[in-house]
Protein backbone atom coordinates (compact mmCIF):
# COMPACT_ATOMS: atom_id res chain seq x y z
CA UNK A 1 0.00 0.00 0.00
CA UNK A 2 1.59 3.44 -0.91
CA UNK A 3 2.21 5.78 1.69
CA UNK A 4 -0.02 8.81 -0.65
CA UNK A 5 -2.32 7.08 -2.86
CA UNK A 6 -2.19 7.57 -6.52
CA UNK A 7 1.24 8.71 -6.00
CA UNK A 8 4.34 6.38 -7.48
CA UNK A 9 6.78 8.70 -4.83
CA UNK A 10 4.74 6.66 -2.02
CA UNK A 11 5.97 3.60 -3.04
CA UNK A 12 9.24 4.26 -3.76
CA UNK A 13 9.84 6.27 -0.08
CA UNK A 14 7.74 2.84 1.44
CA UNK A 15 10.56 0.32 -0.13
CA UNK A 16 13.86 2.68 0.74
CA UNK A 17 12.36 2.98 4.73
CA UNK A 18 11.88 -1.47 4.86
CA UNK A 19 15.53 -1.20 3.55
CA UNK A 20 16.55 1.36 6.40
CA UNK A 21 14.71 -0.34 8.86
CA UNK A 22 16.14 -3.93 7.78
CA UNK A 23 19.75 -2.47 7.74
CA UNK A 24 19.74 -0.54 11.18
CA UNK A 25 17.93 -4.02 12.93
CA UNK A 26 21.05 -6.08 11.19
CA UNK A 27 23.49 -3.43 12.83
CA UNK A 28 22.32 -3.59 16.00
CA UNK A 29 22.64 -7.47 16.26
CA UNK A 30 26.10 -7.50 14.93
CA UNK A 31 27.08 -5.06 17.21
CA UNK A 32 25.61 -6.98 20.16
CA UNK A 33 27.26 -10.18 19.38
CA UNK A 34 31.01 -8.23 19.23
CA UNK A 35 33.84 -7.31 21.69
CA UNK A 36 32.25 -4.85 24.49
CA UNK A 37 28.88 -4.47 24.42
CA UNK A 38 28.84 -0.80 22.43
CA UNK A 39 24.79 -1.13 23.46
CA UNK A 40 24.56 -2.95 26.41
CA UNK A 41 21.66 -5.54 26.63
CA UNK A 42 20.67 -3.79 30.00
CA UNK A 43 20.55 -0.53 31.33
CA UNK A 44 24.00 0.04 32.96
CA UNK A 45 24.04 -0.24 36.80
CA UNK A 46 26.93 1.54 38.88
CA UNK A 47 26.82 -1.28 41.21
CA UNK A 48 28.30 -3.67 38.47
CA UNK A 49 31.64 -1.65 38.65
CA UNK A 50 31.82 -2.33 42.16
CA UNK A 51 34.22 -5.48 44.20
CA UNK A 52 32.30 -8.84 44.68
CA UNK A 53 32.55 -8.02 48.57
CA UNK A 54 30.75 -4.84 48.23
CA UNK A 55 27.92 -5.93 45.66
CA UNK A 56 27.19 -8.85 48.10
CA UNK A 57 26.96 -6.68 50.83
CA UNK A 58 24.66 -3.73 49.20
CA UNK A 59 22.21 -6.72 47.95
CA UNK A 60 21.90 -8.01 50.97
CA UNK A 61 21.11 -4.17 52.56
CA UNK A 62 19.19 -3.13 48.99
CA UNK A 63 15.25 -2.43 49.75
CA UNK A 64 13.00 -5.70 48.74
CA UNK A 65 11.65 -5.13 45.03
CA UNK A 66 14.49 -2.29 44.22
CA UNK A 67 15.01 -2.71 40.42
CA UNK A 68 18.48 -1.03 40.42
CA UNK A 69 20.32 -0.86 44.06
CA UNK A 70 22.81 1.94 44.48
CA UNK A 71 25.85 1.34 45.99
CA UNK A 72 26.88 2.73 49.50
CA UNK A 73 28.41 6.47 49.66
CA UNK A 74 32.10 5.84 49.79
CA UNK A 75 32.89 6.92 53.04
CA UNK A 76 30.82 3.66 54.43
CA UNK A 77 33.70 1.61 52.80
CA UNK A 78 35.60 1.42 55.41
CA UNK A 79 38.65 -0.70 54.69
CA UNK A 80 39.68 -3.92 56.34
CA UNK A 81 42.70 -3.59 59.07
CA UNK A 82 45.74 -3.63 57.54
CA UNK A 83 48.13 -6.34 58.04
CA UNK A 84 50.74 -4.19 58.76
CA UNK A 85 49.13 -2.88 61.65
CA UNK A 86 50.55 -4.13 65.53
CA UNK A 87 47.24 -4.72 66.78
CA UNK A 88 45.91 -6.93 63.97
CA UNK A 89 49.36 -8.75 63.30
CA UNK A 90 49.52 -9.63 67.50
CA UNK A 91 46.16 -10.09 67.83
CA UNK A 92 44.03 -10.89 64.75
CA UNK A 93 44.26 -13.20 62.41
CA UNK A 94 47.20 -12.20 59.93
CA UNK A 95 49.09 -13.48 63.28
CA UNK A 96 48.19 -17.39 62.43
CA UNK A 97 48.61 -15.96 58.53
CA UNK A 98 52.62 -14.90 59.38
CA UNK A 99 53.24 -17.75 60.67
CA UNK A 100 51.66 -20.10 58.20
CA UNK A 101 53.66 -18.12 55.47
CA UNK A 102 57.05 -17.82 56.67
CA UNK A 103 58.33 -21.77 57.49
CA UNK A 104 62.06 -22.76 57.31
CA UNK A 105 63.01 -26.46 56.21
CA UNK A 106 66.19 -26.76 58.60
CA UNK A 107 67.70 -29.94 57.20
CA UNK A 108 69.54 -31.00 53.73
CA UNK A 109 67.09 -33.60 51.90
CA UNK A 110 70.10 -35.42 50.74
CA UNK A 111 72.19 -35.74 53.93
CA UNK A 112 69.64 -35.97 56.24
CA UNK A 113 67.39 -38.73 57.83
CA UNK A 114 65.12 -36.60 59.55
CA UNK A 115 63.65 -33.44 58.91
CA UNK A 116 62.79 -30.65 60.68
CA UNK A 117 60.52 -27.66 59.67
CA UNK A 118 60.46 -24.52 61.81
CA UNK A 119 57.52 -21.50 61.51
CA UNK A 120 58.22 -18.22 62.43
CA UNK A 121 56.65 -14.88 63.24
CA UNK A 122 58.49 -11.43 63.99
CA UNK A 123 56.70 -8.59 66.10
CA UNK A 124 58.03 -8.01 68.81
CA UNK A 125 61.43 -6.52 69.82
CA UNK A 126 62.98 -9.41 71.12
CA UNK A 127 62.85 -10.71 67.23
CA UNK A 128 61.49 -13.95 65.71
CA UNK A 129 60.00 -16.44 67.76
CA UNK A 130 59.08 -20.18 65.95
CA UNK A 131 58.13 -23.34 67.23
CA UNK A 132 58.93 -26.88 64.80
CA UNK A 133 57.74 -30.23 63.56
CA UNK A 134 60.50 -33.03 63.33
CA UNK A 135 59.72 -36.08 61.11
CA UNK A 136 61.91 -39.64 61.88
CA UNK A 137 63.03 -39.24 64.98
CA UNK A 138 64.60 -41.21 67.05
CA UNK A 139 63.34 -42.42 70.49
CA UNK A 140 65.87 -44.11 72.79
CA UNK A 141 64.26 -44.28 76.02
CA UNK A 142 67.02 -46.93 77.45
CA UNK A 143 69.82 -44.25 76.87
CA UNK A 144 71.74 -42.74 79.22
CA UNK A 145 72.07 -39.28 76.50
CA UNK A 146 69.24 -37.39 75.21
CA UNK A 147 66.14 -39.14 74.98
CA UNK A 148 65.57 -37.93 71.54
CA UNK A 149 67.89 -38.18 68.68
CA UNK A 150 67.30 -36.57 64.77
CA UNK A 151 70.13 -36.72 62.08
CA UNK A 152 69.50 -33.68 60.05
CA UNK A 153 72.31 -32.32 58.23
CA UNK A 154 71.77 -28.22 58.21
CA UNK A 155 70.74 -26.25 55.61
CA UNK A 156 72.90 -23.14 57.10
CA UNK A 157 73.35 -21.92 60.84
CA UNK A 158 72.42 -18.67 59.79
CA UNK A 159 69.07 -16.64 60.13
CA UNK A 160 67.63 -16.25 56.46
CA UNK A 161 64.89 -12.99 55.43
CA UNK A 162 61.72 -14.50 54.31
CA UNK A 163 59.86 -12.74 51.29
CA UNK A 164 57.67 -11.37 54.06
CA UNK A 165 60.59 -9.58 55.77
CA UNK A 166 60.62 -12.40 59.03
CA UNK A 167 63.95 -13.22 60.28
CA UNK A 168 64.15 -17.11 60.38
CA UNK A 169 66.65 -18.57 62.48
CA UNK A 170 68.51 -21.58 62.12
CA UNK A 171 68.58 -24.18 64.16
CA UNK A 172 71.25 -23.66 66.27
CA UNK A 173 69.68 -20.06 66.81
CA UNK A 174 66.52 -20.07 67.86
CA UNK A 175 65.54 -18.47 70.78
CA UNK A 176 65.50 -19.42 74.94
CA UNK A 177 62.51 -18.18 77.09
CA UNK A 178 62.65 -17.80 80.52
CA UNK A 179 61.80 -20.28 82.84
CA UNK A 180 63.83 -22.70 80.53
CA UNK A 181 61.40 -23.04 78.09
CA UNK A 182 61.05 -22.87 74.25
CA UNK A 183 62.64 -24.65 70.72
CA UNK A 184 66.30 -23.97 71.80
CA UNK A 185 65.83 -25.56 75.45
CA UNK A 186 63.74 -28.54 73.94
CA UNK A 187 66.74 -28.74 71.47
CA UNK A 188 69.50 -28.47 73.55
CA UNK A 189 68.06 -30.44 76.74
CA UNK A 190 66.13 -33.65 74.98
CA UNK A 191 67.79 -33.82 71.11
CA UNK A 192 70.92 -35.57 69.99
CA UNK A 193 71.55 -33.74 66.60
CA UNK A 194 74.07 -36.13 64.32
CA UNK A 195 75.04 -34.98 61.06
CA UNK A 196 77.90 -36.04 59.04
CA UNK A 197 80.65 -34.63 61.09
CA UNK A 198 78.95 -35.16 64.54
CA UNK A 199 76.68 -39.05 63.40
CA UNK A 200 74.78 -41.28 65.77
CA UNK A 201 76.55 -44.22 67.31
CA UNK A 202 76.01 -47.21 64.78
CA UNK A 203 73.11 -48.82 66.38
CA UNK A 204 71.59 -45.73 66.12
CA UNK A 205 72.65 -45.23 63.02
CA UNK A 206 70.71 -48.61 62.04
CA UNK A 207 67.26 -47.55 63.80
CA UNK A 208 67.65 -44.48 62.05
CA UNK A 209 67.80 -45.97 58.48
CA UNK A 210 65.53 -48.59 59.40
CA UNK A 211 63.06 -45.23 60.86
CA UNK A 212 63.87 -44.03 57.58
CA UNK A 213 62.84 -46.89 55.30
CA UNK A 214 59.05 -47.59 57.24
CA UNK A 215 56.01 -46.18 56.39
CA UNK A 216 55.12 -42.61 57.61
CA UNK A 217 53.15 -42.65 61.08
CA UNK A 218 50.14 -40.89 61.37
CA UNK A 219 50.45 -40.49 65.08
CA UNK A 220 51.80 -36.92 66.60
CA UNK A 221 53.86 -36.32 69.80
CA UNK A 222 53.87 -33.16 71.22
CA UNK A 223 56.56 -31.86 73.55
CA UNK A 224 55.74 -29.92 76.59
CA UNK A 225 58.29 -28.31 78.33
CA UNK A 226 56.52 -25.91 81.60
CA UNK A 227 57.93 -22.46 82.89
CA UNK A 228 60.23 -24.13 85.83
CA UNK A 229 58.13 -27.32 85.51
CA UNK A 230 55.06 -24.70 87.04
CA UNK A 231 51.74 -26.27 86.28
CA UNK A 232 50.13 -24.11 89.14
CA UNK A 233 50.61 -20.60 88.53
CA UNK A 234 47.75 -19.13 86.66
CA UNK A 235 48.90 -16.78 84.48
CA UNK A 236 51.61 -18.69 83.48
CA UNK A 237 49.79 -22.26 82.67
CA UNK A 238 47.10 -20.26 80.48
CA UNK A 239 49.81 -18.47 78.61
CA UNK A 240 51.73 -21.73 77.40
CA UNK A 241 47.95 -23.45 76.68
CA UNK A 242 47.29 -20.45 74.94
CA UNK A 243 50.70 -20.51 73.11
CA UNK A 244 49.99 -25.02 72.28
CA UNK A 245 46.73 -24.26 70.57
CA UNK A 246 48.09 -21.09 68.55
CA UNK A 247 50.76 -23.97 67.33
CA UNK A 248 47.99 -26.50 66.47
CA UNK A 249 46.21 -24.05 64.60
CA UNK A 250 48.85 -23.05 62.68
CA UNK A 251 49.62 -26.18 61.73
CA UNK A 252 45.95 -26.86 60.55
CA UNK A 253 46.89 -24.13 58.27
CA UNK A 254 50.10 -24.93 57.02
CA UNK A 255 50.30 -27.73 53.39
CA UNK A 256 53.02 -30.02 53.90
CA UNK A 257 55.59 -29.39 50.89
CA UNK A 258 54.82 -32.72 48.84
CA UNK A 259 51.12 -33.80 49.99
CA UNK A 260 49.88 -30.30 50.47
CA UNK A 261 47.61 -31.87 53.04
CA UNK A 262 47.87 -29.73 56.73
CA UNK A 263 50.49 -30.41 58.88
CA UNK A 264 47.81 -31.10 61.37
CA UNK A 265 43.97 -31.45 61.00
CA UNK A 266 40.90 -32.12 63.50
CA UNK A 267 40.51 -35.87 62.54
CA UNK A 268 44.50 -36.01 64.08
CA UNK A 269 43.59 -35.00 67.72
CA UNK A 270 42.35 -38.44 68.12
CA UNK A 271 45.96 -39.45 67.23
CA UNK A 272 48.04 -37.20 68.65
CA UNK A 273 49.48 -36.86 72.38
CA UNK A 274 51.42 -34.35 74.80
CA UNK A 275 54.37 -35.47 76.56
CA UNK A 276 55.26 -33.49 79.40
CA UNK A 277 59.23 -33.13 79.46
CA UNK A 278 59.40 -31.73 82.95
CA UNK A 279 59.03 -33.27 86.62
CA UNK A 280 56.56 -30.63 88.04
CA UNK A 281 52.68 -31.44 89.09
CA UNK A 282 50.37 -31.86 86.86
CA UNK A 283 48.02 -28.63 88.35
CA UNK A 284 44.93 -27.09 87.49
CA UNK A 285 45.21 -26.81 84.23
CA UNK A 286 46.20 -30.56 83.06
CA UNK A 287 43.22 -31.57 81.65
CA UNK A 288 43.16 -28.87 78.99
CA UNK A 289 46.71 -30.22 77.02
CA UNK A 290 43.93 -33.19 75.93
CA UNK A 291 41.98 -30.17 74.23
CA UNK A 292 44.06 -30.74 70.77
CA UNK A 293 45.27 -33.85 71.39
CA UNK A 294 42.88 -36.87 72.83
CA UNK A 295 45.49 -39.75 73.63
CA UNK A 296 46.26 -39.76 77.83
CA UNK A 297 48.89 -36.56 78.40
CA UNK A 298 52.01 -38.44 79.59
CA UNK A 299 55.21 -37.95 81.34
CA UNK A 300 58.77 -38.16 79.44
CA UNK A 301 59.03 -41.06 82.34
CA UNK A 302 56.31 -43.16 80.64
CA UNK A 303 57.98 -43.06 77.45
CA UNK A 304 61.35 -44.37 79.18
CA UNK A 305 59.77 -47.33 80.53
CA UNK A 306 59.76 -48.57 76.95
CA UNK A 307 62.07 -50.96 76.40
CA UNK A 308 62.78 -50.62 72.25
CA UNK A 309 63.28 -47.97 70.31
CA UNK A 310 60.60 -45.86 68.83
CA UNK A 311 60.16 -43.73 65.34
CA UNK A 312 58.53 -40.67 65.77
CA UNK A 313 56.89 -38.59 62.96
CA UNK A 314 54.91 -35.08 63.78
CA UNK A 315 57.03 -34.39 66.92
CA UNK A 316 55.79 -30.73 67.63
CA UNK A 317 58.16 -28.81 69.53
CA UNK A 318 55.28 -26.10 70.06
CA UNK A 319 55.46 -21.96 70.97
CA UNK A 320 56.47 -21.20 74.62
CA UNK A 321 54.35 -19.62 76.63
CA UNK A 322 56.39 -16.27 77.01
CA UNK A 323 56.39 -16.16 73.31
CA UNK A 324 52.95 -15.60 72.72
CA UNK A 325 51.63 -11.61 71.41
CA UNK A 326 49.89 -11.44 75.52
CA UNK A 327 53.39 -11.71 76.71
CA UNK A 328 54.77 -9.40 74.37
CA UNK A 329 54.89 -5.74 75.57
CA UNK A 330 53.18 -6.31 78.80
CA UNK A 331 54.90 -3.47 80.33
CA UNK A 332 53.83 -1.04 77.61
CA UNK A 333 50.71 0.75 77.33
CA UNK A 334 48.68 -0.46 73.74
CA UNK A 335 45.63 0.73 72.28
CA UNK A 336 44.65 -2.44 70.84
CA UNK A 337 40.83 -3.48 70.76
CA UNK A 338 39.90 -6.53 69.08
CA UNK A 339 41.62 -10.28 69.95
CA UNK A 340 39.72 -12.66 68.09
CA UNK A 341 42.30 -15.12 69.15
CA UNK A 342 41.81 -14.85 72.67
CA UNK A 343 38.47 -14.54 72.10
CA UNK A 344 38.24 -18.36 70.47
CA UNK A 345 40.56 -19.49 73.04
CA UNK A 346 38.69 -18.49 75.61
CA UNK A 347 35.67 -19.97 74.20
CA UNK A 348 37.27 -23.29 74.26
CA UNK A 349 38.29 -23.12 77.90
CA UNK A 350 34.62 -22.72 78.77
CA UNK A 351 33.51 -25.30 75.87
CA UNK A 352 36.00 -27.95 77.55
CA UNK A 353 34.01 -27.47 81.09
CA UNK A 354 30.54 -27.00 79.49
CA UNK A 355 30.12 -23.78 80.59
CA UNK A 356 28.00 -21.72 78.45
CA UNK A 357 28.03 -17.95 78.97
CA UNK A 358 24.65 -16.71 78.81
CA UNK A 359 23.07 -13.19 78.56
CA UNK A 360 21.58 -11.94 81.96
CA UNK A 361 18.69 -10.30 82.37
CA UNK A 362 18.45 -6.73 82.99
CA UNK A 363 16.93 -7.42 86.00
CA UNK A 364 19.66 -9.45 87.93
CA UNK A 365 21.64 -8.33 90.00
CA UNK A 366 25.46 -7.02 89.12
CA UNK A 367 28.21 -9.58 90.51
CA UNK A 368 31.48 -8.08 91.86
CA UNK A 369 33.90 -10.85 92.34
CA UNK A 370 36.55 -9.90 94.54
CA UNK A 371 39.96 -12.00 94.62
CA UNK A 372 41.04 -12.74 97.97
CA UNK A 373 44.47 -13.72 98.94
CA UNK A 374 45.94 -15.45 101.98
CA UNK A 375 49.64 -14.94 101.21
CA UNK A 376 51.66 -12.24 99.62
CA UNK A 377 49.77 -8.68 98.34
CA UNK A 378 46.91 -8.98 100.73
CA UNK A 379 44.70 -5.78 100.56
CA UNK A 380 45.33 -3.94 104.27
CA UNK A 381 41.04 -4.43 105.89
CA UNK A 382 39.75 -5.64 102.93
CA UNK A 383 36.78 -7.20 104.53
CA UNK A 384 35.81 -3.60 106.13
CA UNK A 385 35.90 -2.08 102.38
CA UNK A 386 33.47 -5.03 101.67
CA UNK A 387 31.62 -4.51 104.09
CA UNK A 388 31.22 -0.64 103.20
CA UNK A 389 30.64 -1.83 99.48
CA UNK A 390 27.65 -3.67 100.69
CA UNK A 391 26.03 -1.02 102.44
CA UNK A 392 26.67 1.39 99.68
CA UNK A 393 25.48 -1.16 97.00
CA UNK A 394 22.68 -3.56 98.36
CA UNK A 395 21.35 -4.41 94.99
CA UNK A 396 25.19 -5.45 93.89
CA UNK A 397 26.21 -8.90 94.79
CA UNK A 398 29.61 -8.46 96.19
CA UNK A 399 31.16 -12.21 96.69
CA UNK A 400 34.81 -12.38 98.23
CA UNK A 401 36.63 -15.91 96.34
CA UNK A 402 39.69 -17.45 96.86
CA UNK A 403 40.46 -19.33 94.00
CA UNK A 404 42.39 -21.60 95.28
CA UNK A 405 39.81 -23.07 97.34
CA UNK A 406 38.04 -24.08 93.97
CA UNK A 407 38.29 -26.54 91.24
CA UNK A 408 39.23 -25.47 87.55
CA UNK A 409 35.50 -25.97 86.73
CA UNK A 410 34.21 -23.93 89.29
CA UNK A 411 36.77 -21.28 88.97
CA UNK A 412 35.61 -20.71 85.33
CA UNK A 413 31.52 -20.75 86.57
CA UNK A 414 32.42 -18.00 88.99
CA UNK A 415 34.32 -15.70 86.64
CA UNK A 416 31.98 -16.49 83.33
CA UNK A 417 29.01 -15.53 85.60
CA UNK A 418 30.89 -12.20 87.23
CA UNK A 419 30.24 -9.04 85.97
CA UNK A 420 33.03 -7.04 87.85
CA UNK A 421 36.21 -8.37 88.81
CA UNK A 422 38.47 -6.74 91.65
CA UNK A 423 42.10 -7.43 92.65
CA UNK A 424 45.44 -6.73 94.39
CA UNK A 425 48.11 -7.31 90.79
CA UNK A 426 48.34 -11.10 90.36
CA UNK A 427 47.21 -13.85 87.96
CA UNK A 428 43.81 -14.67 89.22
CA UNK A 429 43.50 -11.56 86.86
CA UNK A 430 43.74 -13.57 83.75
CA UNK A 431 40.46 -14.96 84.37
CA UNK A 432 39.19 -11.37 83.02
CA UNK A 433 38.80 -13.18 79.72
CA UNK A 434 36.48 -15.59 80.75
CA UNK A 435 33.74 -12.31 81.83
CA UNK A 436 31.31 -11.22 79.40
CA UNK A 437 32.53 -8.30 76.71
CA UNK A 438 31.79 -4.80 77.91
CA UNK A 439 32.74 -6.16 81.87
CA UNK A 440 34.67 -4.14 84.37
CA UNK A 441 38.15 -4.50 85.50
CA UNK A 442 39.55 -3.04 88.93
CA UNK A 443 43.43 -3.90 89.37
CA UNK A 444 44.62 -2.66 92.80
CA UNK A 445 48.72 -2.23 92.32
CA UNK A 446 51.36 -1.77 94.84
CA UNK A 447 52.83 1.36 94.80
CA UNK A 448 55.33 2.83 91.94
CA UNK A 449 54.04 -0.29 90.06
CA UNK A 450 53.65 -0.25 86.45
CA UNK A 451 52.78 -3.15 84.64
CA UNK A 452 49.84 -3.36 81.27
CA UNK A 453 49.58 -6.76 81.40
CA UNK A 454 46.40 -6.81 82.93
CA UNK A 455 45.32 -3.13 81.10
CA UNK A 456 46.03 -4.57 77.86
CA UNK A 457 44.02 -7.85 78.11
CA UNK A 458 41.04 -5.56 79.71
CA UNK A 459 40.85 -3.17 76.26
CA UNK A 460 41.62 -6.55 74.00
CA UNK A 461 38.53 -8.23 75.68
CA UNK A 462 36.16 -4.76 75.23
CA UNK A 463 36.45 -4.60 79.49
CA UNK A 464 36.31 -1.33 81.01
CA UNK A 465 39.90 -1.11 83.04
CA UNK A 466 40.24 0.48 86.41
CA UNK A 467 43.22 0.56 88.41
CA UNK A 468 44.78 2.78 91.48
CA UNK A 469 48.36 2.40 93.24
CA UNK A 470 48.92 1.58 97.09
CA UNK A 471 50.50 4.15 99.56
CA UNK A 472 54.18 4.80 99.42
CA UNK A 473 55.43 2.82 102.23
CA UNK A 474 53.72 -0.02 101.54
CA UNK A 475 56.11 -1.86 99.69
CA UNK A 476 58.46 -4.65 101.49
CA UNK A 477 62.23 -4.18 100.69
CA UNK A 478 62.36 -7.61 99.07
CA UNK A 479 59.87 -6.34 96.60
CA UNK A 480 55.96 -6.13 95.55
CA UNK A 481 56.25 -9.59 95.09
CA UNK A 482 57.04 -10.22 98.46
CA UNK A 483 55.23 -7.51 100.25
CA UNK A 484 52.78 -9.08 103.14
CA UNK A 485 49.50 -6.04 102.75
CA UNK A 486 49.20 -3.31 100.33
CA UNK A 487 47.76 -0.43 101.73
CA UNK A 488 44.93 1.51 100.09
CA UNK A 489 42.90 4.41 101.84
CA UNK A 490 39.23 3.35 102.29
CA UNK A 491 38.04 6.10 100.17
CA UNK A 492 40.16 6.00 97.19
CA UNK A 493 39.49 1.69 96.85
CA UNK A 494 35.88 2.48 97.73
CA UNK A 495 36.11 5.46 94.83
CA UNK A 496 37.46 2.88 92.19
CA UNK A 497 35.43 0.17 92.85
CA UNK A 498 32.51 2.33 92.27
CA UNK A 499 33.50 3.72 89.11
CA UNK A 500 33.70 -0.10 88.23
CA UNK A 501 30.28 -0.24 89.45
CA UNK A 502 28.50 2.97 87.30
CA UNK A 503 30.30 1.85 84.33
CA UNK A 504 28.12 -1.33 84.66
CA UNK A 505 24.64 0.38 84.91
CA UNK A 506 24.19 0.87 80.89
CA UNK A 507 26.28 -2.29 79.62
CA UNK A 508 23.66 -4.00 77.21
CA UNK A 509 19.94 -3.42 78.14
CA UNK A 510 20.84 -2.48 81.57
CA UNK A 511 19.53 0.96 82.39
CA UNK A 512 19.93 1.53 86.10
CA UNK A 513 20.29 5.14 87.16
CA UNK A 514 23.45 6.11 88.80
CA UNK A 515 22.09 8.28 92.16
Amino acid sequence: MALFPGSSVGTSFSRKALIFAAALVTIILLLRQSGPALIPATPWNPHDSLPSSQRVAHDAAAAPGASDPLPLPEAYNAPPPSPEDWCERAYGLSYLREYRDNRRSQCQPRNSASAVECFNIGIGARGSESFCVANNVLLRPRSEAKPFAIDCEVHSVDSERSQGGVDMPGLWDMREHMGETGVAILLGKFFDIANTTMPLERRDRTAMSACARRKKSSDYTILIKRDHGRGTHPWHGIMELYSYFLTMDILQMAPREQSKRPFFSPDDIANAQVVILDDGKDGPFFDLWSVMARKPVIRLADLRDSSETLCLDNVVLPLPGAANPMWLGDWTQRNCTNAPLLDVFSRRIQSTYGVVPVSRATDTPLVLTYVVRHTHRRLHDAEAYLTHLRAKFPAVKIQGVDFAQYSLREQIEIVSGSDILVGVHGAALTWQMLMPRGSSLVELMPYDFHHRGFRNMAKLLGHRYFSIHGSEGSIDEKGWQHTEEIVFEESRFVGVVEAAIYSMYHRGLRIDDVN
